[in-house]
């Protein structure tokens, strides 16, 4: 899936003749669900892809992602910013839905830590037992291992998700935050599914 061709908006521009970004988003006329990945294209390959996924699944979800791409060299050197640092007022898409206040915002990104680590870590401000019940359904649909962040496991400080200013939090007080290894994200259509299955219970409690 490919966010150009469903997105309801795109921007895109270059830096130079062999680096460029893509903002793309689909914005609901609802404050239930938005989901995001601010480190799309070469950044975390396939993570730009999940929103839509979810925004064609449930027909209240916004979708937004942000993607750099470079033909040499590194685009996450390019275009990289942690989600701490995001600032809305920088992406033209993005500031749009910082205008309302989500009741659950999901986030997509890569990762690949030095130490031991699930395939898909879920991370967010969703009580354990909510995030849980995420991991499972992630880990049914995907036979990957899948495990919910908790204090104390190695992860969480730096992988948690649940920083006041990390992007994912100011567009909702609750919300999850999806890390995967590049095998979870080239499965990134079941990966979605699962959450989609784990949120006809989280969201109806």
């Amino acid at each position: 899936m490919d966010p150009e061709d469903i997105a309801d908006q795109s921007v895109e521009g270059g830096d130079s003749s062999d680096q460029r970004w893509a903002e793309h988003l689909t914005h609901r006329d609802s404050d239930s669900l938005v989901a995001i990945a601010p480190h799309g294209g070469q950044m975390e390959p396939y993570t730009d892809a999940q929103p839509f996924h979810l925004s064609t699944f449930l027909s209240d979800c916004s979708a937004w992602t942000f993607c750099g791409y470079t033909e040499e060299g590194s685009a996450r050197d390019v275009y990289y910013t942690t989600s701490t640092a995001i600032e809305p007022s920088e992406y033209e898409l993005l500031s749009g839905l910082l205008r309302q206040q989500f009741d659950l915002a999901i986030a997509f990104h890569g990762y690949a830590p030095d130490r031991e680590h699930p395939e898909v870590y879920v991370g967010g401000t969703l009580p354990a037992g909510d995030r849980t019940k995420v991991a499972s359904a992630i880990e049914t649909e995907t036979g990957l291992e899948s495990t919910s962040a908790r204090p104390g496991d190695g992860l969480n400080a730096e992988y948690g998700g649940i920083a006041a200013d990390n992007i994912l939090n100011r567009l909702a007080e609750d919300s999850l935050q999806l890390e995967q290894t590049l095998t979870a994200r080239e499965n990134h259509a079941t990966v979605c599914e699962g959450v989609v299955t784990s949120l006809e219970s989280v969201r109806t409690e």
